[in-house]
């Protein structure tokens, strides 16, 4: 396959050399299609070898080719897309600068993926995502520890304290459905506040088993489908988070920007699609984490938490001031999240290890879960963590406006999100 690959790449670059009769000739767009074409189908491939590599799909049916054998490796995935990169040149469009950058981290996943044991945790969130390694400073994480064994009433460790608080906030079955619709709708009311968006968007809300969490996909045109496990929103507080995480101003409304940011024209055909390990993807991981803190202040979300949501659960509003309390220090805390994972899988901590300092240090309720996400998408988890630190650092100092607006002109041109931040 490879050599019937490199000879199909030698007669195409030379037919469009030469502009020969026989071969037909190509534009310079017919020829961009036709290699964003074959990048697709090399990252179809990879998701064939490696279900969920592709996170984003919502180009033509008939590209989708997910659901059938691969009869490539990774290996030679990363060489054919090597062979790609070299075929589009150095002369390059803007679009072609974007093309070549997608083959290229197409490239480095696929070589991850073939020999993952040759890269440690950190150079992996540098290599794949763009996320320098950062770990915040241990005296700020204990500070904050050392703040919520304060405020938390009761006895025994922080993490005992913790859990009797999680079980009061926990949302009766027969009410979740009702707590996190309304939860999206105000969160959609604020984003349509800050944000114009168009007036056929929509998500589809679909209650499920089949996925752990919540599931988001895109099917474009403004258009997305949520598939939700009732099971993972079992608190208020996850409900809200989960609530503008998935849909506004999260990833509904980020696949929507960009859309949007392509103006009158439409997409290119690459752009129908988003790998997993990609810088991109680490953006919008970690703008989703900050979706819930840019439609809410801490103290609009303490009112709309207190007068709607804990009514709508049937719990007491009490508990909202204390989450109110303790929110800021919690976010703390969870920075010793990707320190743990780190050395956990760079194999500096046992599982036992890893598993009591999530649950003590970092204060993580399902540690286990946790482990298994993290071993799902690896160093992208720096996304969920020291990004997101990183773009809430960067919008600290705008007006809430002014926040709002820079967020969406990074959203509709997320692969150069730092040069508009």
């Amino acid at each position: 396959m490879k050599g019937r690959f490199l000879f199909v790449r030698f007669l195409t670059a030379f037919c469009g050399i030469l502009f020969l009769n026989a071969c037909g000739g190509e534009s310079p767009d017919e020829r961009l299609d036709r290699i964003a074409s074959a990048y697709i189908e090399l990252s179809m491939h990879l998701d064939r070898l490696r279900p969920g590599e592709v996170d984003a799909w919502f180009g033509p049916e008939r590209l989708d080719s997910r659901g059938t054998a691969s009869e490539r490796s990774f290996k030679l995935i990363a060489e054919d897309a090597a062979a790609l990169s070299e075929e589009l040149g150095s002369e390059l469009s803007e679009r072609g600068a974007r093309l070549e950058q997608r083959i290229g981290e197409l490239k480095s996943a696929a070589a991850y993926l073939a020999a993952p044991k040759t890269m440690s945790f950190a150079e992996q969130t540098t290599a794949l995502y763009d996320v320098p390694w950062n770990e915040a400073p241990r005296s700020l994480i204990d500070a904050s520890l050392a703040e919520i064994r304060v405020l938390l009433p009761g006895r025994g460790s922080v993490r005992a304290r913790m859990a009797l608080l999680r079980r009061r906030l926990v949302i009766p079955a027969e009410r979740r459905q009702t707590v996190f619709q309304a939860a999206i709708d105000e969160c959609r009311r604020r984003t349509l506040a800050n944000w114009e968006l168009p007036e056929n968007e929509s998500i589809e809300l679909v209650w499920t088993r089949d996925v752990d969490a919540a599931w988001h996909r895109f099917d474009g045109k403004a258009q997305s489908t949520l598939l939700v496990n009732p099971l993972a929103i079992s608190t208020v507080d996850q409900s809200l988070d989960l609530a503008c995480h998935e849909t506004y101003p999260g990833h509904h409304a980020q696949f929507v920007l960009f859309e949007l940011g392509a103006g009158d024209a439409d997409l290119a055909l690459e752009d129908h699609l988003v790998l997993l390990r990609s810088p991109v993807t680490a953006f919008r991981e970690a703008a989703a984490m900050n979706a819930v803190d840019l439609a809410f202040s801490p103290r609009e979300r303490l009112q709309f938490e207190r007068e709607v949501l804990f009514p709508l659960a049937g719990l007491k509003p009490e508990d909202a001031d204390l989450l109110y309390r303790i929110r800021p220090h919690l976010k703390q805390v969870a920075l010793a999240i990707p320190v743990i994972i780190k050395e956990h899988e760079d194999r500096e901590l046992s599982d036992a290890e890893a598993l009591n300092r999530l649950q003590n240090e970092a204060l993580v309720a399902s540690p286990r879960a946790l482990f298994a996400f993290a071993h799902e998408i690896g160093a992208l988890l720096a996304g969920y963590t020291i990004l997101n630190a990183e773009l809430a650092s960067r919008l600290e100092d705008s007006t809430t406006s002014e926040a709002w607006a820079r967020l969406r002109s990074a959203l509709e041109n997320p692969g150069h999100w730092r040069n508009i931040l």
